[in-house]
């Protein structure tokens, strides 16, 4: 029989953590869920650990890739391998309250496939104390009851409001604070493999913006931070796309992306309106002016940004060309203007 929900627990080398986090799956409150492990290649303990697992309790799925696809794509594939109703993904380093599943569940309502509960973040000891303040202090103005007080049911029209104002700022947390309806993939499509750190933000943004959300103020989900993560290296490696591309890739989908027409149609009611091509364009020219300063530097020069740039445009053509009907529309409001200048 199809379960009510898939917890689904994307791995790579994660045998540090594996064993809390899979223990936390198996005390949940609400029971009628699939556990499906999707492995990409782990080369550690974290296979083992797993098939000691699934000998006790037959809920555990595993699923082991043919070649390693990557963060995100190991995310779409835990999705189309789900069987739930509802998809709960965990990550290897994170676990759950044991209620979590049972009080995320009990806020569900019609028509609202995404539902986010509060979280906590667990340091280990090889956080410096500079890296903890930034996720605390993050994590202390970016929230869903700082941006939506006393809220639990969240409108799309109310979602789309504060993201037009913050597209790039992920008040809504890690997949694992999530509880996902399995038609959101089908209406929205997956997560996006262009981006590295804001994938997650830009899909649950992109399901908000369109059904809204609800919300659980309870923190059932604990986020794990340490140096070994993902997250640490992109701190480390990938700076560039991830404060640069990643926020530039979100203000494309923004503009042309048909998933987000509410919000352009909200931008174009304000007053006055705001431009969205605009906004693209003016930081896509300094995305690609940093870039090009790096790798032109007569003393150190250094083309890995231009190339990580480079690698964009292929993918997001609109990036570093003003389209025809823009230029034709300045072109008439320009006119228009010396016009009524002149009488």
């Amino acid at each position: 029989m199809r379960p009510s929900v898939s917890v689904c627990v994307p791995t790579y080398n994660g045998a540090d953590y594996i064993r809390q986090c899979i223990e936390s799956t198996l005390s949940q409150t609400h029971e009628d869920i699939e556990i499906l492990v999707v492995d990409d290649g782990s080369k550690d303990e974290t296979i083992p650990a797993i098939h000691e697992y699934a000998r006790r309790d037959s809920r555990i799925q595993i699923s082991l890739n043919d070649v390693n696809l990557g963060l995100v794509h190991n995310w779409n594939r835990c999705a189309s391998l789900a069987r739930g109703t509802w998809i709960k993904f965990l990550f290897q380093d994170d676990f759950l309250e044991p209620e979590c599943i049972e009080r995320m569940l009990a806020m569900r309502i019609e028509g609202c496939p995404l539902i986010v509960c509060r979280r906590k973040i667990v340091f280990e000891a090889d956080v410096p104390e500079s890296v903890r303040e930034i996720y605390l202090d993050y994590e202390y103005k970016n929230n869903i009851p700082q941006k939506f007080p006393n809220m639990s049911v969240i409108t799309a029209q109310k979602f789309c409001e504060r993201f037009l104002d913050h597209p790039t700022t992920n008040w809504i947390g890690e997949p694992t604070a999530t509880l996902i309806h399995q038609s959101a993939f089908d209406r929205f499509g997956l997560f996006n493999p262009q981006l590295v750190s804001l994938c997650d933000w830009e899909f649950f943004a992109r399901v908000a913006v369109n059904t809204g959300l609800c919300y659980v103020d309870y923190p059932g989900a604990s986020l794990r931070v340490h140096e070994r993560s993902a997250s640490g290296t992109y701190r480390s490696n990938g700076l560039y796309r991830a404060e640069y591309i990643d926020p530039l890739i979100i203000r494309h989908e923004m503009a042309y992306a048909p998933e987000y027409a509410l919000v352009r149609s909200l931008a174009s009611q304000k007053a006055p309106a705001i431009n969205l091509i605009q906004k693209l364009l003016y930081q896509a020219h300094d995305t690609r002016v940093l870039a090009e300063e790096y790798a032109y530097d007569p003393l150190e020069p250094n083309i890995a940004l231009l190339s990580e740039w480079q690698r964009a445009v292929r993918k997001y053509r609109r990036l570093q060309s003003v389209p025809m009907s823009y230029i034709v529309q300045w072109g008439k409001r320009k006119l228009n203007f010396l016009w009524h200048k002149i009488i």
